[in-house]
């Protein structure tokens, strides 16, 4: 017997559906669990059934009741062990494979054989060729030829420009900046659907080069006495990796005379020396002067923090900009300084990278046109001026970026009124913060909620020192001077009386505000929040949970079995039930009307976030307040002891999804439990999608 049988990915989780049942699984609820065909698994089941022979198992197969595995239970084990060890070949997807091969193809000096390839991938010659053929019409996009020469082999031939433009283009194509960072400093996020495509791209970014580069570009920081934006020190970084391997390689590039003498009149250029002469020193290459007209370019094209290009031609372009939006929205917006300015600092490099025929890359682009496609047309006829000025066309991408500006010019505008400055606070800051934080915001326009907290959190000078105006909070907290308002979570029309109670005290001393988004211009920061934000998505994936009960007879009883279902250490389990039973001594959260309960607690029993679901067959009867509500479901949501704003944020999103979100509060009630998690992956999805956009 050959114990060098593999079997792939798809086959190995059919195969765990297999073995996870005692008794016999049916064809069709093994596709639909996995998203596939009947077909599929019907074919898959022979290349697996020859596998089990290595361990002296098979398939019981009856029709018209399912299949299961058949084996002693000691060979039963040996099937189980080694799937959970993973011996088996990874299934890509053709688009997976196609930027493999592409990546593969970028980098060969010499040809490489159809057979060879294909064996690498795990595919047939055939598959292989139709992977080609599309490859083949992608590359002419960047004027790279596909050569394939019977006897020779596989290579593509074209400019040493077009090489590098099309490795960028291929990165930027399949991974955004956030990402793009992570793999430079070799954390690859979840949020990287393909990580075995992506990681390719690191033979394009080596990690030593990378780390003495960012030395180098402290320095032209320095001497270009401003800092660059996260997008252009990215490119950069990016663009002198790939230039230097590509120079060790003896891989010239090449440029127009005219262009260059036309370059070397900028300061830029200089800098550009600067730069290219310790590049040489620090890597022991020659760096040829078209590569320093290159280095010129990015830096010409270049975002910076600082307000930068400041002159009447931009400023009058801004202006126009700015008029036509007026005429079109009918808001006064051409005196707004600050708009202006901001205008003037974008344009400047933006229009010297089209004059320059570089690519510009927006990351929102298709998110911008899908919601809004008002402000993307707006954008689109405030561009004209400048199309006309400098003969030149507006990519979608740059459009997008006026758009992004204009939009938040307008926004800006629109929020300066009279409003209140709020906290809304729980026991925790992470459940019925969060589902109160949004019905207030459903109910006012005129109530800023600053910050979601936990209640024992609160002190009184610091809420004066911010502004605050009331605190909205599901437990009674007692302040001196700023009023607190105790309503129900959900927000019923009694607690709607009793704010607007409130509103009507304050009246006398409402001011007028304007809401402004705090921003920090440090890269660093978002990238730590971010990081902080993706850890804690990762830890709600991992540790989500879905268990059936038949019935409990009270809540104690549901606390003390979910507690020793979250950690198998006694101390952790008695700590949970402690915790939850306390933050029930405040009230219960019951849902009412939904037949469920949030159960939720800070607590040092865990050092990780928890989300999962407990369902309960046969009703548990729960008071809420001079009512009983039947139970059938229990959503429980856990945070560290230690915890921070960012936990909490996620935390108090998903209470909020959880009755905002259309039929999402069914599912978690009745739907299969990998729907359930998908619904999940697709809230920590947008919820994660916004904290970028919120960082850019």
């Amino acid at each position: 017997m050959n114990q060098k049988i593999k079997i792939t990915q798809r086959q190995k989780e059919i195969l765990e559906r297999i073995s996870n049942y005692k008794d016999y699984i049916t064809i069709s609820d093994i596709a639909k669990s996995l998203k596939i065909s009947s077909r599929t698994v019907i074919r898959e089941l022979k290349d697996i059934e020859k596998w089990l022979k290595l361990y002296e198992c098979s398939l019981d197969k009856k029709t018209g009741v399912g299949i299961k595995l058949k084996g002693s239970i000691k060979n039963r084990e040996r099937v189980l062990e080694r799937l959970e060890k993973g011996r088996y070949i990874k299934n890509y997807s053709a688009k997976e494979r196609q930027i493999i091969i592409v990546c593969k193809l970028l980098q060969l000096k010499e040809p490489i054989k159809l057979f060879a390839l294909a064996h690498s991938l795990h595919v047939t010659e055939g598959t292989l060729s139709h992977d080609l053929d599309k490859i083949d019409n992608w590359l002419k996009e960047y004027d790279l030829t596909l050569i394939r020469k019977p006897g020779v082999g596989i290579y593509l031939e074209g400019k040493e420009e077009q090489f590098r433009k099309t490795i960028i283009n291929l990165i930027y194509q399949n991974s955004n900046e956030i990402q793009l960072l992570d793999l430079i400093h070799q954390k690859v996020s979840f949020k990287v659907s393909s990580k075995e495509s992506l990681i390719n791209f690191m033979e394009f970014i080596d990690k030593d080069i990378i780390e003495k580069l960012e030395t180098l570009l402290f320095t032209v920081e320095k001497n270009l006495c401003r800092k660059l934006a996260d997008n252009a020190y990215i490119g950069l970084l990016i663009h002198l990796s790939l230039a230097i391997q590509r120079i060790k390689q003896n891989q010239k590039i090449t440029i127009g005379q005219k262009e260059l003498e036309a370059l070397k009149k900028y300061e830029e250029f200089k800098i550009a020396q600067k730069l290219a002469s310790k590049i040489e020193k620090e890597f022991e290459i020659e760096v040829p002067e078209e590569e320093i007209g290159y280095i010129t370019m990015h830096l010409r094209g270049s975002k910076y923090f600082e307000k930068e290009y400041k002159n009447e031609e931009l400023e009058n372009l801004a202006k126009e900009i700015l008029h036509i939006a007026e005429v079109e929205t009918g808001s006064f917006l051409e005196y707004d300084q600050e708009s202006i300015s901001f205008l003037e600092n974008h344009l400047g490099p933006a229009i010297n990278r089209l004059k320059m025929k570089m690519d510009i890359r927006n990351p929102l682009l298709h998110e911008i046109k899908e919601y809004y496609p008002e402000l993307f047309d707006l954008a689109k006829k405030c561009v004209i001026p400048i199309e006309n000025k400098f003969h030149i066309t507006m990519p979608d991408s740059e459009i997008a970026y006026i758009a992004m500006h204009l939009g938040a010019v307008l926004g800006r505008k629109k929020l300066i009124k009279k409003f209140y400055r709020v906290v809304v606070a729980c026991a925790t800051g992470i459940g019925t913060s969060g589902l109160l934080a949004t019905r207030i915001q459903e109910e006012y326009h005129n109530i800023a909620v600053v910050e979601k907290m936990p209640a024992l959190n609160i002190q009184e000078n610091e809420l004066k020192n911010r502004g605050i105006d009331f605190v909205i909070s599901t437990i009674p907290i007692e302040l001196s001077s700023i009023p607190v308002v105790v309503v129900n979570p959900l927000f019923f029309n009694k607690d709607k009386q009793l704010v607007d109670r409130c509103i009507e005290n304050l009246t006398n001393k409402s001011i007028e505000r304007t809401i402004e988004k705090e921003y920090s211009n440090h890269l660093k920061e978002r990238l730590f929040q971010n990081r902080i934000y993706t850890e804690g998505i990762l830890q709600i994936l991992n540790n989500f949970f879905l268990m059936e009960y038949e019935k409990f007879e009270n809540i104690y009883q549901l606390i003390d079995t979910l507690s020793y279902k979250i950690s198998e250490k006694e101390e952790n389990a008695i700590q949970i039930k402690h915790d939850l039973i306390e933050r029930e001594k405040y009230g219960g959260t019951i849902l009412t009307g939904f037949h469920a309960i949030l159960l939720h607690c800070r607590t040092s029993g865990v050092k990780q976030l928890f989300f999962g679901l407990i369902r309960i067959k046969k009703s548990l009867i729960c008071s809420n307040r001079e009512e009983k509500e039947p139970i059938e479901l229990a959503i429980i949501m856990l945070i560290p002891e230690n915890n921070n704003q960012f936990q909490r944020e996620i935390m108090s999103f998903i209470s909020s999804k959880i009755i905002e979100e259309a039929g999402l509060l069914q599912d978690l009630k009745q739907a299969q439990q990998e729907k359930v998690y998908t619904r999940l992956n697709h809230l920590l999805d947008d919820f994660y999608k916004a904290k970028i956009l919120d960082s850019l």
